[in-house]
């Protein structure tokens, strides 16, 4: 009897549930809601892929994956680079100064249901510094690092990006997946959460046999048993909640017991060849800008096409200007024709009565367009955020590091908006899934007692890379600087007790961690209250052995002994 794998959480095929029955191929309910469902999405991300594309080609994005067919982007005849500089020095800015394997660009908290901090719950910290750790090192062993900067550029191309996280169970290791724009589908929930992606995908028939295995469609099979096994056929996977597809009648279709279903569609025959599921949504998808209603965002270059392609076409006129200046046209006798060269050097003998060849002006003058383009150029770069990524090398006056941080961070903060959807929809799913995948797989440590009583903890992702980094520290500045200055007003008019309202401990605390000091570097809470406690007790004991000798000195002197009033003991 042929079965199909239920329960797996890794995206490969690792039995991890249970076997079940197949159901019937070419009249599946479930290939069709899935049919379906693809149509429609299908139709609403038509409505954007136009301007997508085009976007993809100004700035010579994807445009050498020759070898996908499926690829629809049309390439365009470029005659000014100056707007593939500046989204590169944009992408590598903004990239490199927000992920980065050269530094620490993440951290860990915790909250818990009454609001637990993790600096208030013993050894929290310390665990989730060493699982910060423990993933650090994980990233820098897997293709995180080069997936994740093409998945940037796809966002910050044409508005949406796809990465795929799952486990690779052999090499105890996560794996990272950019998906080709073309090749993905997504739709959104009633809260706007993207909950449901379709992907695309090829095979080669002798792949798919061996995945697929008793479920491979017959014409497959066919092809592998007749040499042609080579041959390349499209699945799709789809990914969505369990309970999110009907039947044509409305009834709910579940084919696992995962909180998400995953369903691989063979178009082909409209069959199902293989179900699976997920502990939680696998894929990371960005929205580098929302742009209205739609599931799809909106890029930077999308947003700024207008200025590519005035600047492409004004390039263009000028180069054709230089050419009529270089080689401009000429007017020549009928008589000289077969006979005129316009070759350097070259000798053309006119009789004296013939007309003699004259130059054509068709250009006068084409300094203007060349201001014009650099004024474009210019503007583009500034668009592109790179006055802010090049602010150091661009400077024409010398300022000390306190103004050009100060004014770096204040630019820095026109980021915050596109910082915070990059964390929101990317940063935190990917960290996550590779926190909750270790954890699984035991590759992170046991969390301490203490952090398992609390209940309902949520762990939170904190941006600690140097663009994160520079707009919180330009916020943390101005706060800690205005309520020094107070303090200190405070403190001039003597006005001490209203200091009282100030929480030193905590305020000192979060400016430590704010600036990037270590966890190990900082005493639990607990510690902290432990060693005042014993400084605490040693004073008072100190105090009890002073006054005890003082009590033996009146005493000494009260019987004649003492030596306070003479040197002699006399009194």
């Amino acid at each position: 009897m042929n079965t199909v794998t239920v329960g797996l959480d890794n995206g490969s095929l690792d039995y991890l549930g249970r076997r079940e029955p197949v159901k019937k191929q070419g009249n599946d309910p479930l290939a069709k809601a899935i049919a379906s469902k693809w149509s429609r999405m299908k139709t609403i991300r038509q409505k954007s892929e136009a301007l997508r594309w085009e976007a993809c080609a100004y700035v010579q994005h994807r445009m050498n994956e020759f070898s996908d067919n499926n690829n629809p982007i049309k390439p365009v005849k470029l005659y000014n680079t100056a707007g593939i500089l500046a989204f590169d020095t944009f992408i590598n800015g903004y990239h490199g100064n927000l992920i980065t394997p050269s530094m620490r660009w993440f951290r860990l908290t915790l909250i818990g249901e009454n609001y637990e901090d993790s600096d208030t719950i013993h050894g929290a910290n310390d665990y989730l510094e060493i699982s910060e750790n423990q993933i650090y090192s994980e990233l820098n062993k897997t293709n995180f690092y080069p997936m994740d900067k093409l998945a940037t550029k796809d966002a910050a191309v044409q508005g949406t990006s796809a990465e795929w996280v799952y486990d690779d169970v052999e090499d105890g290791l996560c794996v990272f997946e950019t998906i080709a724009p073309w090749d993905f589908w997504i739709d959104k929930n009633h809260r706007g959460k993207v909950d449901t992606i379709f992907i695309r995908f090829t095979m080669t028939a002798s792949d798919a046999l061996d995945r697929f295995g008793d479920r491979t469609p017959k014409d497959i099979r066919r092809e592998v048993e007749t040499d042609a096994g080579h041959t390349e056929h499209e699945f799709v996977l789809a990914i969505y909640p369990r309970k999110k597809l009907r039947s044509e009648r409305g009834k709910v279709l579940i084919s696992t017991e995962k909180p998400y279903a995953a369903v691989t569609y063979y178009p082909t025959d409209d069959c199902i060849v293989e179900e699976s599921g997920y502990d939680e949504f696998p894929v990371a998808v960005h929205v580098f800008e929302p742009d209205g209603t739609s599931v799809y965002g909106k890029g930077l270059v999308m947003k700024y096409i207008t200025e590519l392609k005035r600047l492409n076409s004004m390039s263009r006129d000028e180069l054709e200007a230089i050419q009529k200046v270089a080689k401009p046209p000429m007017a020549i006798p009928e008589s000289l024709k077969g006979r005129f060269s316009s070759d350097p050097g070259a000798r053309n003998y006119v009789g004296n009565s013939e007309q003699r060849p004259e130059i054509i002006q068709t250009v006068q003058d084409i300094g203007w367009v060349s201001n014009e383009i650099k004024e474009l150029e210019d503007k583009i770069g500034r668009l592109f955020f790179n006055d802010l990524f090049n602010y150091l090398m661009r400077q024409d006056k010398v300022l000390t590091a306190t103004q050009t941080q100060a004014i770096k961070s204040e630019e820095l903060a026109l980021l915050a908006s596109i910082l915070g959807t990059t964390q929101y929809m990317k940063i935190n799913p990917i960290v996550k899934r590779v926190f909750r995948i270790m954890a699984k797989g035991n590759r992170l440590p046991k969390p301490p007692k203490e952090m398992l009583r609390v209940k309902n903890a949520l762990m939170k992702i904190e941006l600690d890379g140097p663009l994160a980094k520079n707009v919180k520290m330009f916020a943390m500045q101005d706060g800690l600087q205005a309520s020094l200055e107070w303090l200190q007003a405070l403190h001039a008019m003597q006005m001490t007790t209203a200091l009282d309202n100030l929480d030193a401990d905590d305020f000192v605390r979060k400016a430590l961690i704010a600036a990037g000091l270590p966890q190990s570097a900082l005493r639990e809470l607990a510690d902290v209250a432990k060693m005042r406690q014993q400084k605490a007790q040693m004073v008072q004991q100190q105090q009890q052995m002073q006054q005890m000798q003082q009590l033996s000195e009146m005493q000494r002197n009260v019987n004649g002994q003492g030596n306070l009033n003479n040197a002699a003991g006399m009194n």
